[in-house]
């Protein structure tokens, strides 16, 4: 690969000239009646947009078939106190470059986080019979091919190639370890583990991922939405195994697994359908905000140096980070 400045090193009024991972491509019409198009790009490090005045999709051939490689001349800019980025030219990329070094990817192997989370699941209990270790082993082998490398989100968080894994082994591994900080802990072990495990099984309808790691809202998620799908993913089973799901017991802790699944994004107006109200969804809730947060944090410094700030980060409240060491 060669080694092309990144998006994050440029200065302000730069230009350079790089290989770049286009991922989406938008077309506007400009109130002057003039077409621009309005790109995603990644560098295998950051996924920024950019914009392309003067032309239409068409105009590139190489808008055709997104994903796609392309070598860009791009210029990075201060719009209104925001950072900017602007397309010069357009072309095809060099025979070197290779669409995996323009990826972002989960840090660790995919086959591992699948199987780590798996025996985290697993070593809960005693008892492999567990109602919801059932439906946790039903859900987890039925999508495997899926999350090997679907990612969590479109944009905001662990929103790359095996995202969805990774953000789901670190909110396993935060809620697992609260249930250890606890002495005579009455809360259901096995229920906020699952929960943590399938919390965002639902993603897996509700967004669409490609073989780079970019994902798109699909019809049934801009409808219904992760929570309410993961939730009725749970009901699916207790439909098509009603012998297993005759007891009280175990019909009361999958009412607790779907409310996990239904209400860990805290409140309504994020889309929860009721405020958790269950000391398992509590737990499940704040892991999954810390994972999702630090992502965000991590992510926004890289490539930031010592003593500057980030470019402002609208999940963290549109505010900047500075990079201190």
């Amino acid at each position: 690969m060669p080694d092309y400045i990144k998006f994050s090193d440029m200065s302000v009024d730069s230009t350079t000239t790089r290989c770049v991972l286009v991922t989406s491509a938008e077309e506007k019409v400009a109130s002057n009646g003039k077409s621009f198009c309005i790109l995603s790009l990644c560098d295998g490090q950051t996924n920024i947009t950019a914009m392309m005045f003067d032309k239409k999709i068409s105009d590139v051939s190489l808008l055709s078939s997104i994903p796609c490689l392309a070598t860009v001349q791009i210029t990075k800019n201060l719009y209104k106190g925001n950072v900017s980025y602007k397309i010069d030219g357009i072309s095809v990329p060099g025979s070197d470059d290779n669409i995996k070094d323009y990826m972002i990817s989960a840090d660790y192997d995919c086959e591992a986080m699948y199987k780590k989370i798996h025996d985290v699941v697993h070593g809960t209990t005693t008892n492999q019979d567990d109602v919801l270790i059932k439906i946790f082993d039903k859900i987890w082998s039925e999508n495997k091919e899926k999350l090997l490398y679907w990612s969590a989100a479109k944009a905001v968080h662990h929103n790359f190639y095996g995202g969805l894994l990774q953000h789901t082994m670190e909110v396993v591994a935060l809620a697992n370890y609260m249930l250890t900080l606890h002495k005579n802990n009455k809360l259901d072990r096995v229920a906020t583990v699952v929960g943590a495990a399938l919390h965002d099984i639902g993603k897996l309808t509700e967004l669409e991922t490609d073989a780079t790691g970019v994902a798109v809202y699909t019809m049934e998620g801009d409808l219904f939405g992760h929570l309410f799908i993961g939730a009725q993913m749970v009901d699916r089973l207790t439909i098509l195994y009603p012998e297993e799901f005759d007891k009280p017991e175990d019909r009361l802790r999958v009412m607790n697994l779907k409310h996990i699944i239904a209400c860990h994004h805290e409140l309504p107006e994020y889309g929860a359908i009721k405020t958790p109200r269950t000391p398992e969804c509590v737990v499940v809730c704040k892991a999954d905000a810390l994972s999702a947060d630090a992502e965000q944090g991590r992510r926004a410094v890289v490539g930031v140096d010592k003593g500057q700030t980030s470019d402002k980060i609208f999940g963290l409240g549109n505010v900047a980070l500075y990079n201190l060491f």
